[in-house]
């Protein structure tokens, strides 16, 4: 069965989870096994240290190890309260959990057995308390490396209702077995010369980390190709981008200088000048435009918008400004119709807050080359 899985593989063929508990992790977006391996940590609990039980105090988070020795449910008001009683030897820590009632039954399996437990301690009135704390038992000749809740760097996973930690944390181990599913994007020689593990050992250590010192190894390979693969993606649109028909825009500089000229009543910086130029430039190719021009606030960014617009209307063309507001696109009507109006060039706002007949009026003007 193991051999026929691979990353697509849907997520309730997964080891411990099955169509109920795959319907809650959807509210994750968790459908497939690779959904799984990249479900990753939001922070980890250093739960490998443990205390004995008599040196534990009011406020710690500690881990601590003894025989269960005592279990029961009792009624307190509306709540069910399930008690154990864990005994280390060196002292005695209840164990509390609410409304779980199944807890006794569970528990009640383990007692005189040994348990692990880990959870922040308070002061009882009877004495150090822990309420609702992750455990694990630890049958005889278990080994203790093979807890995934305690005795570990333990990973803490984003959640959703209807799934614990500890059951999120089992599924995502047995999901690791499977990260040499994962595809090595990365050629060995790039990987060795920026220092980065392979992505079956990131993804292993990202989830359940050896030491401390693994973790961030393991979150800078997968930084890095997720960027990697944003790069890569970019420029194979920039170069699908190349390859497109667009309009080849017939650029005669003199002409649209003096038009700008005629409608600029300041002179141009240098800069501004430059990036006209680089757009007409771009504008005369045989390819679309694919340019992002970036300034300061008063920098004159409208401006060379209208030297693009100027070179599409001296081709008998139409252009158009998409605003993210009302109120900025009504602020580039006002500026372009009176920078425009000199020119003859007639310029069209379409909002949503026209009315049916006025929206209809201005499309119309704008089908017909009316409008810009």
């Amino acid at each position: 069965m193991a051999a026929r899985y691979t990353l697509e593989t849907e997520v309730q063929y997964v080891k411990g989870v099955g169509t109920k508990l795959a319907q809650v992790l959807s509210k994750l977006n968790l459908y497939t096994l690779g959904d799984l391996l990249f479900h990753l940590p939001r922070r980890y609990e250093d739960r490998r240290q443990f205390r004995k039980i008599a040196h534990a105090r009011a406020g710690d988070a500690v881990t601590v190890s003894g025989k269960l020795v005592t279990v029961d449910n009792m009624k307190v008001r509306n709540l069910t309260l399930t008690k154990a009683y864990l005994d280390d030897g060196s002292g005695v820590l209840e164990l509390v959990w609410y409304n779980q009632p199944y807890m006794k039954d569970t528990l009640n399996k383990l007692r005189n057995s040994q348990i692990v437990a880990y959870g922040v301690v308070k002061e009882s009135p009877y004495g150090l308390q822990m309420e609702t704390p992750e455990w694990e038992d630890l049958p005889d000749g278990a080994d203790p490396d093979s807890l995934l809740s305690v005795n570990r760097i333990v990973p803490i996973y984003p959640l959703t209702e209807g799934i614990r930690q500890k059951r999120m944390r089992q599924i995502l181990w047995n999901a690791v077995q499977y990260a040499h599913l994962a595809p090595e994007i990365l050629p060995r020689s790039v990987r060795e010369r920026l220092g980065l593990m392979p992505i079956q050992h990131a993804l292993q250590q990202i989830h359940f980390p050896d030491s401390e010192q693994a973790i961030d190894p393991a979150r800078q390979r997968l930084v890095f190709e997720e960027f990697f693969l944003m790069q890569l993606g970019v420029g194979m649109q920039r170069q699908r981008t190349r390859q497109e028909r667009g309009i080849a825009m017939r650029i005669d500089a003199d002409r649209l200088n003096e038009m700008l000229h005629r409608i600029v009543p300041f002179e141009l910086t240098n800069a501004q000048r430059r990036v006209i130029g680089e757009i007409w430039s771009d504008m005369a190719q045989p390819h679309p435009m694919n340019r992002l021009l970036q300034g300061d606030v008063g920098s004159g960014k409208t401006i060379v918008a209208a030297a693009a617009i100027l070179a599409a209307v001296d081709n008998q063309y139409q252009a158009a400004i998409m605003a993210p507001t009302e109120i900025l696109a009504e602020q580039h009507y006002i500026n372009l119709h009176r920078l425009f109006q000199p020119l003859g060039i007639s310029v069209e706002l379409l909002v949503g807050r026209l009315s049916n007949k006025q929206r209809q009026q201005a499309r119309e003007r704008i089908a017909t080359g009316r409008g810009m």
